[in-house]
């Protein structure tokens, strides 16, 4: 049976919804993280692996240091200390500095405290460069765009191949046992991004109207195939038929938030929210981690809290701990309704 350890947006460890703030302990956490191949991350105690469900990044910078021309001690929680070149930092969406520990690839980002260190210690900054030791270091985005996925060739070829590594060969089990919780009555659902159609197919079979839509020919004939209870529409996530306006009660998310590029998410968050009836919910399976060369991109529970929290009020919010194999440690349940207009 897998483990899983939570850690909270501070860069804390918390063992049964208790802060552990034993320095010992959280050092040999963070001194054993390693990034996974699908993205996930996880940890050694006494000997067991466990996976660790971060909210934000696993190193949170606490304190920081200059040590030597360019190079910097970083300090994140629990003391735990690293060299790091200040030339290597990027900026994520929320202006913080970031970047990934050289010896094993696992993430850092800023705290507010080290940020205000760090700017206190520039002849200069901007948007997107500073000034240190008169010289100008320019500071890339963590997240640059990746506009291959965008188009609709890329994603036809893998489907006319047959290959989709992404597609599990059947309804997503956090989606089926979730709805199966929620007990949702008879609705009009909409399925974006729906691939070959195993979400859609299934939650047809439970009574529902369901739409699905994807970009790809290939992926809507061979949907159309499978399952010809759903209403199955070629169309692009970011230009839908205008009657979809206001139409659904519930729209799924699952494996497209994380396949178009990054810099599109709020667009794509639009699109769910005027597909939404005023009363409307959203339902989601997101890919959590570290991943920023995709598709898939991860992201991370503070990302998602800040891109959702405005317009949609956060009902069920948890990490899925059933997952399938290639997928564990990665899976984030998100429950929500469309927040009235204002």
């Amino acid at each position: 049976m897998n483990k899983f350890i939570q850690q909270n947006s501070d860069g804390y460890f918390v063992f049964n919804q208790k802060i552990v703030t034993d320095q010992k302990i959280g050092h040999s956490l963070l001194e054993g993280l390693q990034l996974n191949s699908n993205g996930s991350f996880s940890t050694q105690m006494n000997d067991v692996s466990s996976y660790v469900e971060c909210e934000d990044k696993p190193l949170v910078i606490q304190d920081l240091t200059h040590e030597k021309d360019f190079n910097f001690k970083l300090v994140a929680t629990y003391n735990y200390e690293f060299s790091f070149d200040c030339r290597n930092f990027l900026i994520d969406d929320w202006d913080r500095f970031c970047g990934e520990y050289p010896e094993n690839n696992i993430p850092f980002v800023f705290s507010n405290k080290a940020q205000e260190q760090f700017f206190n210690l520039l002849t200069d900054y901007d948007d997107d460069s500073f000034t240190w030791d008169n010289q100008k270091v320019s500071t890339p985005l963590a997240t640059p765009n990746k506009p291959k996925s965008e188009s609709e060739l890329f994603w036809t070829g893998y489907y006319a191949q047959d290959n989709t590594p992404w597609d599990i060969g059947k309804v997503s089990p956090a989606i089926s046992d979730t709805i199966n919780q929620l007990k949702i009555q008879r609705s009009n659902i909409l399925v974006l991004g729906c691939g070959l159609g195993h979400d859609a197919g299934w939650i047809a079979d439970q009574g529902h109207i369901v739409t699905g839509v994807d970009y790809s020919d290939e992926a809507i004939k061979k949907a159309k195939a499978l399952y010809p209870k759903v209403n199955f529409i070629k169309a692009d996530a970011f230009n839908l038929p205008e009657d979809f306006k206001d139409s659904f009660d519930l729209v799924i998310e699952h494996t497209l938030y994380c396949a178009i590029n990054p810099a599109k998410r709020k667009d794509l968050i639009k699109s769910w929210l005027s597909c939404l009836r005023d009363d409307g919910h959203l339902l989601g399976v997101f890919f959590v981690g570290h991943k920023p060369s995709g598709p898939p991109f991860a992201t991370t529970e503070y990302e998602l809290k800040k891109n959702l929290d405005k317009k949609l009020q956060l009902m069920y919010w948890t990490r899925w701990q059933s997952s399938v194999d290639i997928r564990q440690g990665t899976e984030l349940m998100i429950y929500a309704q469309k927040k009235p207009k204002r």
